[in-house]
């Protein structure tokens, strides 16, 4: 689940499960929070601000099916749950791509497996 040593893709799998750990996950909890950053600090709290972090994600999910193009990666599933989190819980504004990505991620087999031995198992709990 991780793009091949030498693959241009190895580098933007890189940049964006360090982007998810980093300003993504900052910046949605400043918003969450409420807490204000003033336009002339934006350069030091890692993030700028809520609207370019999240316009850099969609701009990101443009460039093909997934995070790093065309391959499904370990970001994805970072990536993917930091966005279905946010979605479902309105911590991350809705949005074409968002929905649209978060619906690719849910589509494929194997989330479909493990949402369904999540469930079995939540039910004998």
């Amino acid at each position: 689940m991780i793009p091949p040593a030498g693959s241009p893709a190895r580098a933007a799998f890189y940049r964006w499960l360090f982007f998810a750990a980093g300003p993504l996950e900052q910046a949605i909890t400043v918003k969450s929070q409420r807490w204000a950053v003033a336009a002339d600090q934006e350069n030091v709290v890692g993030f700028g601000n809520y609207d370019k972090t999240m316009a850099t994600l969609r701009t990101a999910l443009q460039s093909g099916p997934y995070i790093c193009g065309e391959q499904f990666t370990a970001a994805d599933v970072y990536i993917g749950s930091h966005i279905g989190f946010g979605l479902l819980f309105n911590t991350i504004e809705t949005n074409p791509d968002f929905e649209a990505y978060v619906k690719r991620l849910y589509a494929r087999p194997a989330f479909q497996r493990a949402e369904q031995i999540n469930d079995e198992q939540f039910k004998s709990a």
